[in-house]
């Protein structure tokens, strides 16, 4: 027996589930044939600024035993600001030669274009580290070298304000041929 009431509601019923079913059904193919997420792009670490780097590297016990790694600082905080580049300071527990061969391979991963170590241990470290950046010119500052490795020049404290001066000019010349900075 049918309740001639009833019917259309029960149509309406009907149709608002057969809607739902069909929605259901839609956001479920959307959902499983959507392509996925688009592709991140790479993330690449750069010197946004296109400005020289300039690296200090010196070992923590040379610069706990005096003030010879504030000095540098110092002198080349005053020669970067004059030449628009940018100041990195690395001061590392490097206790050997080897050590600091690790940890000068890091700071050359930065693209330094000037490098100074402060100490006798990172100075030991360019020569053999030194070789696999061409480009980065070394300053070794009260280093105890008699001779001094590829591209490095030596300075004691007293060379300070124009040896680094000098050395930061080299560093960032701009290569013969190519237009100026």
């Amino acid at each position: 027996m049918t309740w001639p009431h009833l019917l259309p509601r029960r149509r309406a019923i009907a149709s608002a589930a057969a809607l739902l079913v069909l929605l259901g059904a839609a956001f479920a193919g959307w959902a499983w044939w959507r392509p996925g997420p688009a592709p991140r792009p790479p993330v690449v670490v750069d010197n946004v600024s296109a400005r020289p780097r300039v690296c200090l590297a010196a070992d923590s016990a040379t610069a706990a035993r005096n003030d010879t790694v504030s000095s540098v600082w110092t002198a080349l905080q005053r020669s970067a600001a004059a030449r628009s580049s940018n100041l990195q300071q690395f001061v590392e527990p490097a206790t050997d030669p080897e050590r600091a061969q690790a940890l000068l391979a890091g700071v050359l991963n930065r693209h330094c274009a000037l490098v100074v170590t402060v100490g006798p241990v990172f100075a030991a470290a360019i020569g053999p580290v030194g070789g696999s950046s061409p480009a980065t010119v070394f300053v070794a500052v009260d280093s105890g070298l008699t001779t001094s490795p590829p591209r490095t020049t030596l300075l004691g404290l007293a060379d300070l304000p124009g040896g680094l001066d000098t050395a930061l000019a080299a560093a960032t010349a701009p290569p013969a041929g190519s237009p100026s900075r």
